[in-house]
């Protein structure tokens, strides 16, 4: 009887369970896993994954099996990652600062408002592109700036000149962070540029 299984679940989560279980019983779902919250018998809420499977045990009666596993832990720590990552995604899209993120290839992977404003650029311009002012670089000083950054050798607070998309140059200070994947190998870097024009003027 699903009604069983689900009196378990929170309230909010009980039709979906049911619904689950009704298919895995009638074998219209692959995999049969599920994430739902219960109420433990101390009133507290917990993230529980079920894996169920069906057997029929004649014409009209079919037992679920299940195995559950309390993933509380696993889900409140996601939740906190994702609130830290909702945090500082508005404290780039806010910053007065250029922040952008750049692949070993100098492709843009972001690209903030600020970086907008500075550069000339707009995010659907350069996105997945090379950044347009490193493609009148000289390959070979590119090649060996990224060589160095994936050594660590950062920029921080390197003040150079570059070009705008109109053409007129801008004053930046210019600070960079090495970029690393899962396996920590280099993939790319995060910078944060500041326009210093009316400081140097």
């Amino acid at each position: 009887d699903p009604a069983h299984w689900c009196g378990q679940a929170h309230p909010e989560d009980r039709q979906r369970l049911r619904e689950f279980l009704l298919q895995v019983a009638a074998g219209q779902t692959d995999g049969a896993q599920i994430e739902y919250r219960a109420v433990w018998p101390d009133g507290s809420i917990r993230w529980v994954h079920s894996a169920v499977t069906a057997s029929r045990l004649g014409d009209r009666r079919v037992r679920l099996d299940g195995i559950d596993a309390d993933i509380t832990a696993h889900k409140l720590a996601d939740e906190a990652l994702r609130q830290a990552s909702e945090a500082l995604e508005a404290v780039i899209q806010a910053s007065p600062l250029a922040i952008f993120a750049l692949d070993l290839e100098a492709r843009v992977k972001s690209w903030n408002p600020a970086a907008e404003r500075i550069f000339g650029w707009t995010v659907e311009e350069v996105i997945d592109r090379r950044m347009p002012m490193l493609l009148e670089q000289d390959p070979e000083i590119f090649r060996a700036r990224i060589e160095r950054g994936k050594r660590g050798e950062m920029m921080n607070g390197l003040e150079v000149t570059q070009r705008r998309k109109d053409g007129s140059s801008v004053e930046l200070a210019i600070w960079t962070a090495l970029l690393r994947d899962e396996a920590g190998a280099p993939s790319g870097f995060m910078t944060v540029a500041a326009d210093i024009s009316q400081r140097r003027h």
